[in-house]
């Protein structure tokens, strides 16, 4: 730990007091150059041979494995795995985004040094393995229920102990402490490129900087702040290691079921969940990719 926080020092003292700010709202389109000749034929072949080597024939391969063990897979099973993936991704990921909002817009009002402990304590997560967080995270909320207890037993005289720790909301709080920096660093940026003079002007019309980000700013960085939401989902979409630790007994997302099966040697089987991982993480980058294409643009050459 104390390894990390002084490389991101470090990082922070190289990058200095350098901002980035757009003059228009718009960023400036990225300029295509159509290659030609031998060029153009040795760059197609080459993203042919990498699609083909890194995707097409590891992802042919798991297509096949599906059809054949497609039957042993209880489809029921498999549709509620395939909602509590969404669904706890999908949470963890707004309150991420919420969060990350409120933090980087409060930094642009904060002195250096107290923005700049802010914004690396929301990186540290992912800077840690998720197996230190899962441990960090079940001494916390064990000691919060032996706290709450008395208030359990309150409106329930039968309530375990351990309300919290067995439920799902654990899971998700580490979601949040673990994926932190991935929305922070699209939502932040997005805030350096507007800068302050849209709220500042906002704010000479008797408007707080508050209600100015959300009338103002926010409008302006609905295509990034969706392109961060789309990263963190891709990223919580395939989490392992703290689901592993730390969901409630019979409680399974698509990587715990994909590591089940893989475990116990049932690798046809499998690939069926990893397939779904895929295609949701294939749809996410889509659009990702065609909200970019918005905000920006390509202009052929």
């Amino acid at each position: 730990m104390i390894f990390i926080i002084a490389l991101q020092v470090i990082e922070e003292i190289m990058r200095g007091r350098k901002k980035y700010n757009l003059g228009s709202g718009r960023a400036r389109p990225i300029t295509a150059i159509k290659l030609k000749g031998f060029k153009r034929y040795a760059m197609i072949f080459f993203l042919i041979l990498f699609i083909t080597v890194a995707f097409l024939i590891p992802v042919g391969q798991m297509v096949v494995w599906a059809i054949l063990a497609f039957q042993k897979v209880s489809l029921a099973n498999l549709s509620q795995i395939i909602f509590n993936t969404l669904l706890y991704s999908t949470l963890a990921t707004i309150i991420i985004l919420i969060l990350n909002i409120l933090i980087a817009h409060s930094r642009r009002w904060m002195s250096t040094k107290s923005g700049f402990i802010m914004s690396k304590l929301t990186q540290l997560g992912y800077s840690m393995p998720g197996a230190i967080i899962a441990i960090g995270t079940i001494t916390i909320f064990v000691a919060f229920d032996g706290l709450l207890h008395p208030l359990y037993r309150f409106f329930d005289p039968n309530a375990k102990k351990l309300l919290l720790s067995t439920s799902v909301t654990m899971l998700v709080f580490a979601f949040v402490v673990r994926y932190m920096a991935i929305g922070y660093n699209s939502v932040n940026s997005a805030f350096a490129k507007v800068g302050l003079k849209y709220n500042d002007a906002a704010r000479t019309l008797g408007i707080s900087r508050t209600k100015a980000m959300l009338k103002v700013e926010l409008p302006m960085l609905k295509n990034s702040l969706i392109a961060g939401f789309i990263l963190t989902f891709i990223d919580i979409l395939k989490e392992l290691p703290l689901t592993l630790l730390l969901r409630p007994f019979n409680y399974n997302t698509l990587a715990s079921r994909v590591y089940e099966y893989a475990n116990d040697e049932r690798i046809h089987e499998a690939s069926v969940p990893a397939l779904i991982i895929i295609f949701l993480s294939i749809l996410a980058v889509i659009l990702l990719v065609r909200i970019n294409s918005r905000k920006g643009g390509i202009k052929k050459k």
